[in-house]
């Protein structure tokens, strides 16, 4: 169910996510036309850090998903559970050209992004552990951690001070979506990932 989820998904033009999730919206009219069932993680006994961390390590009611688990901002935008009852968590992002803005967030890499492209006017998905190159990923978190020691060391210094620093995480990524080279092996690699999960059984 969750294979003719994307495709059908896939199918889809462009969707901007502008004032009213219209796209997360778009895809659970999906859902629920696929016959999927709404429920919260407090009913299916899950806890918003396992979910942001991509580690509930059980399974849940069969075909079920859960729209904003950890609320509007936070990932992921779904959770949704195959025939099995395995979890899978489901990344919506959407932009008037082929890129993903990711504020303080960073691709997880068993999260499947689901991104629609104005450039393109096309929906694509994209595993996480496709998005970035691990070197560049490491050196970013690095530098990060290297500002966050000179930030806390500034409010040492600026203790008598109205003024502080504030160094806030964010990653500028310009690579392509629908236009990237690689678009078909990576939609594979999403359908080869949730057989993976299935046949694991």
């Amino acid at each position: 169910m969750i294979d003719k989820l994307l495709r059908n998904i896939i199918k889809l033009p462009h969707i901007s996510n502008a004032g009213a999730n219209a796209h997360e919206a778009a895809i659970e009219k999906e859902l629920i036309s696929l016959g999927f069932n709404k429920a919260s993680k407090e009913e299916l006994g899950l806890s918003a850090k396992e979910i942001k961390t991509c580690t509930v390590d059980k399974k849940i009611t069969p075909n079920t998903y859960v729209w904003q688990p950890c609320g509007s901002q936070s990932f992921p935008d779904f959770i949704i559970s195959d025939i099995n009852g395995n979890v899978h968590y489901i990344e919506c992002k959407s932009s008037k050209e082929d890129k993903i803005t990711w504020n303080s967030g960073f691709p997880k890499d068993k999260a499947i992004y689901i991104h629609s492209s104005g450039k393109h006017n096309k929906q694509s998905i994209v595993m996480g552990k496709d998005l970035w190159d691990k070197d560049d990923a490491k050196i970013l978190f690095e530098g990060f951690a290297q500002m966050k020691k000179i930030e806390k060391m500034l409010k040492t210094k600026l203790k008598n001070s109205n003024l502080s620093a504030y160094c806030r995480e964010m990653y500028n990524d310009n690579g392509k979506i629908a236009g990237h080279p690689d678009r078909g092996q990576r939609i594979k690699r999403v359908f080869d990932f949730l057989a993976e999960v299935r046949d694991a059984e």
